[in-house]
This record gives structure tokens, C-alpha cells and sequence, in this order.
């Protein structure tokens, strides 16, 4: 994961080396060029400023490739199918990847050994239980799209206006609202597909 979302950045950066790359090779590598646009290269920035505070340089640094690249993609494409009357479900997958390195976090694609009810997955009672949920959930989905009807799964809502997901883990399975929401507006903002929020 250092590899693919943070830049290659050391994971001891410091927080005027994470402004460097929020200002400049951020755009380059994630965007496609650089940001001539100050005012809005700025505003990103700052928008992933409460990490920063709240993590470190390189977990913001973290923070904003991966909304590029996922989070607010796929907030984007939900909000889409669900203006077209489309019933959509999301998820946010929160199982660490190593918890004994806190800078791999959650890898892209590590809920599929649970969609598949992998060995790996069966290793601690929470696990196991965690993945015959998600195998329960999707099987619903593919059978009646909708992931609902399992007696011991938390419902799970449709994704609209208030921008609710479920949150999987192995200790408190639950619903969120607006997850990341407010870095998502500025960057789509940046990107030229959403106005400014509270223009």
C-alpha cells in the first residue's frame, strides 16, 4: 500500500512535505497534470487537513490519493444510479489489512476473501462470523438485488440523499452517514464535476 497510495512517500513525512505534494505532485501523478488553479489546489488541501491533525503527514497524504481513486468515485457513481431510480447499496470494508504495521490500513480489494469465505478468513470467531454475514448479504443481493432478509444481518439501507453505508468490520457491524462527504465535495469541486460547496 506505501507503493500505491501516498506516493511513495516515506511514512515519517513531514507536514510541510505532505503541503509540497497536496500543491504539486499529487496533481501530477492522481490528476493527470499539474492544478494551475491556486485558489482550488489550495482548498483540497485543506480539506485533508483534519487528517493531518488528527493521523499524521502521510495519512493525509493517504487520505487524498485514495479519494481520487476510490472514495469519491464511488460516491459519485452511487449518487448517479440512485437519481436514475436504481436501488444501490455501499459499503465500506473497515478490516485492517496487518494490524501489526499501522501504514498498510485497509488494501483495496480485502473484503473478497470474505466474499468467498477463504481459509484466511475462519482464522478467529469474529472473522468467520464477519464473512458469513458478507457471503449472506451478497447472496441476497444476486438472488432479489436486494442484500436484505438475512435474520442476523443489520440492515442494510439504500444509498440516497443522506449518503448512508454500511460499515463492515469484525466488531461492530453499522451505518454510517455521509462518510467522507465533506473531503469528497472539494475534490470534486477540483475535478471540475461538482460546484464549490457553500458557493
Amino acid at each position: 500500500m506505501r507503493s500505491c497510495c501516498a506516493d511513495n512517500l516515506p511514512t515519517n513525512i513531514s507536514a510541510s512535505a505532505y503541503e509540497s505534494y497536496a500543491h504539486g505532485s499529487f496533481w501530477a501523478q492522481w490528476v493527470g497534470g499539474a492544478a494551475t488553479d491556486t485558489p482550488t489546489v489550495a482548498a483540497v488541501g485543506k480539506a485533508y487537513s483534519d487528517v493531518l491533525r488528527q493521523r499524521d503527514a502521510w495519512w493525509a497524504a493517504r487520505a487524498l490519493s485514495n479519494g481520487v481513486q476510490f472514495h469519491c468515485g464511488t460516491r459519485r457513481a452511487a449518487s448517479r444510479y440512485t437519481r436514475t431510480g436504481t436501488a444501490t447499496y455501499v459499503y465500506r470494508f473497515d478490516v485492517f489489512a496487518l494490524p501489526s504495521d499501522p501504514h498498510v490500513g485497509v488494501s483495496h480489494g480485502a473484503e473478497l476473501p470474505y466474499v468467498f469465505a477463504a481459509n484466511m478468513t475462519r482464522a478467529t470467531r469474529a472473522k468467520a462470523q464477519l464473512s458469513d454475514t458478507i457471503v449472506a448479504y451478497w447472496a441476497r443481493f444476486a438472488a432479489t438485488g436486494d442484500p436484505n432478509g438475512h435474520a442476523s444481518a443489520p440492515h442494510w439501507p439504500r444509498f440516497g440523499a443522506d449518503e448512508r453505508q454500511l460499515v463492515l468490520n469484525a466488531t461492530d457491524l453499522h451505518v454510517e452517514t455521509q462518510w467522507n462527504a465533506e473531503h469528497c465535495s472539494v475534490m470534486e469541486y477540483a475535478l471540475g464535476t461538482r460546484p464549490f460547496p457553500h458557493a
